[in-house]
């Protein structure tokens, strides 16, 4: 029987609690292990969790083994279980119900960072909605090229699905040239900037940004999350790792791709 894999929001506590850890476990095992101190308890949450949508790519629609999530101005859908979870673990229980001064995470990176998407705040102030993409994880055991881009194109798909009027995120630079394919582009203040001593590039889109040649299955995307709150990856494709490993650099780096 082939496998097939969806892309949906977190539906409970447990899986979220998964999805979680498969965040923390990922980031932990690669460069990115600078964005948190290593705990104890395997496990990443921080007080952007409360107002994030938090998706996952599920193996047969349960086995999670990516995930990412979308940072808004509106409390998240899953903010009672982000608050049980954290309670779990008393210093992370009250470092979460402390709030950031910034309302984008990548806005706490540098004073670079954070000036670089000043004009963005000007839209979002003239009642704009912008939301952040970030903490982009995809289980190194299921690292292939065609399951990394199809789980972008869902997150992209379903950002813009919620009447998104600009997505904001910060990548490696290696991973630059991915998102340009779907239109992404650099912020006008200046796209690079160091974070923790890495390469990060800030870049931004909107929905009439994505190109052409791919915004027919964008939005074909997009149509089967409306009515379904979930997008299959096509059983007939299904991906392995032996016969579709990622062998470029640029793409072996879609194990955390922001």
């Amino acid at each position: 029987m082939q496998s097939y894999f969806v892309f949906r929001e977190a539906k409970n506590t447990d899986e979220l609690e998964a999805l979680l850890r498969l965040r923390y476990q990922v980031y932990q095992d690669c460069r990115m292990k600078v964005f948190f101190s290593k705990n104890n308890n395997g496990i990443d949450l921080d007080c952007y969790d409360l107002k994030a949508r938090h998706f996952g790519l599920f193996k047969d629609g349960k086995q999670p083994i990516g995930y990412m999530r979308v940072v808004e101005d509106e409390d998240s859908p899953m903010k009672k279980e982000v608050l049980y979870l954290a309670s779990k673990f008393p210093y992370i229980a009250e470092a979460i119900q402390t709030p950031s001064e910034y309302p984008f995470p990548l806005m706490n990176y540098s004073a670079k960072a954070n000036q670089s998407v000043q004009p963005l705040l000007d839209r979002r102030a003239a009642g704009q909605r912008l939301v952040e993409a970030g903490r982009f994880a995809l289980d190194p055991a299921f690292q292939s090229r065609k399951l990394g881009q199809h789980m972008i194109e869902s997150a992209i798909a379903v950002i813009f699905n919620f009447k998104v009027d600009c997505v904001i995120i910060a990548c490696h630079r290696l991973h630059r040239a991915i998102y340009s394919r779907y239109g992404f582009r650099g912020v006008s203040l200046g796209e690079h900037v160091d974070v923790y001593s890495l390469p990060f590039c800030i870049l931004f889109a909107s929905p009439k940004d994505v190109p052409a040649r791919v915004r027919p299955r964008i939005e074909s995307m997009a149509a089967d999350f409306q009515k379904t709150g979930e997008i299959c990856y096509p059983a007939h494709s299904r991906v392995s790792a032996s016969t579709n490993a990622i062998r470029t650099p640029q793409h072996r780096a879609l194990r955390v791709a922001a």
